[in-house]
């Protein structure tokens, strides 16, 4: 695995913790990035393929168990990047 994927899982789990304190501000802030990736198009948003971006397995809000982040990181270093 390289450095990088594993510095983003890391955080995720670190982050992941934190949700239960502030659940609003970190998903305002999370939805605001997303949003501001795909030009404001909510659509877009949705059909979102950048599997490697750290905030992908919370795009559209909600929880993300452990089981599911790390079947999401063993995909994401699978996939080829061309």
């Amino acid at each position: 695995m390289s450095a990088d994927m594993e510095t983003m899982r890391r955080q995720a789990i670190i982050h992941r913790g934190r949700q239960a304190r502030k659940p609003r501000s970190r998903a305002i802030a999370m939805r605001t990035k997303c949003m501001d990736c795909s030009a404001w198009q909510e659509n877009e948003v949705r059909d979102c393929v950048v599997v490697a971006c750290p905030l992908w397995p919370w795009r559209m809000g909600g929880k993300v168990d452990e089981m599911d982040l790390d079947d999401h990181f063993a995909k994401v270093r699978e996939t080829p990047l061309v």
